[in-house]
């Protein structure tokens, strides 16, 4: 591959950025639905449509939380063929990253489980099931974000852990 040297435009920072700022705004995007859905199911906000103003926000930050977390996969599959004859022969190296790959199956299936209970919040909804609809909701924003928040952070440290091998 060409190298390609101009300024502060190197191809090879490119991966590593996309991947630190995919990283960021997962984190910032479930740091912002922890926040914001807590205010919305708590009894300070006094909308009236908070419930459809909590569906709408769901579905628009579920759409980048899915985004963000393919690229961060992408560019960490990318990373791991980049980095795999430097770095195979440390078992140190291999079983963090191989930590990091689990950290990123369990996020996905976290994901896909608050997904479930987000159509199923949806369904609720339509047939005016309130019990059930606000269960769904708490269980996407109050426990399975903040779960997601810390895994999030364990594998930013894994990260980190990672470069300095």
């Amino acid at each position: 591959m060409i190298e390609y040297d101009i300024a502060f435009a190197r191809l090879g920072q490119f991966l590593p950025f996309l991947h630190i700022a995919s990283a960021a705004v997962f984190i910032g995007l479930q740091l912002g639905l922890l926040i914001f859905g807590r205010y919305l199911l708590s009894n300070r906000c006094k909308s009236t449509d908070k419930v459809f103003l909590t569906i709408r926000f769901l579905r628009q930050f579920g759409i980048f939380l899915i985004i963000s977390l393919f690229v961060i996969a992408a560019s960490s599959f990318l990373f791991s063929n980049q980095d795999a004859s430097l770095r195979s022969a440390d078992p140190m190296a291999t079983a963090i990253l191989a930590t990091k790959w689990t950290l990123w199956l369990f996020l996905t299936l976290n994901l896909s489980y608050m997904f479930y209970h987000y159509k199923k919040a949806l369904a609720a909804l339509k047939i005016r099931e309130k019990i059930t609809l606000h269960e769904s909701l708490v269980v996407i924003i109050i426990y399975f974000t903040p779960l997601n928040l810390i895994v999030s952070f364990i594998a930013v440290y894994l990260g980190v852990a990672y470069k300095d091998f």
